[in-house]
């Protein structure tokens, strides 16, 4: 009984540990809205490149603003970071982290290179 009690207080130590490395879910672009809060890979071709007044730079995925449903987002201060995407355009790109609703569209913030990967 004490073992079980020590194996089932360890397990439970363990999950958070266990659960960040868990290989995040991979959906579509299109799908992102659904998925807002989650931890995801958001697949879809990188149609445009714009840079704000504020120097922050946005990617639309899977089609041009306003009607595309994917948006990535990298804050003035990542740019120097982050790299320029622009000869990617057309490709087919997988980014990871957060999915968050801005405006009613779903966005990832991406700070690291590491969060972007140009799919197979």
């Amino acid at each position: 009984m004490r073992r079980s009690v020590l194996v089932l207080l360890f397990a439970l130590a363990a999950a958070p540990a266990l659960a960040a490395d868990a290989v995040p879910v991979k959906i579509q672009a299109s799908e992102a809205g659904q998925h807002i809060g989650e931890t995801a890979t958001v697949v879809g071709v990188l149609t445009n490149v714009h840079v704000t007044p504020g120097k922050a730079v946005l990617w639309d995925i899977g089609g041009n603003y306003p009607d595309n449903p994917f948006t990535v987002y990298v804050s003035k201060h990542d740019t120097d970071v982050v790299p320029n995407v622009m000869p990617l355009v057309g490709k087919t790109l997988a980014i990871t982290g957060q999915i968050k609703s801005y405006q009613g569209k779903a966005e990832i913030a991406v700070s690291d290179p590491k969060q972007v990967q140009v799919a197979p």
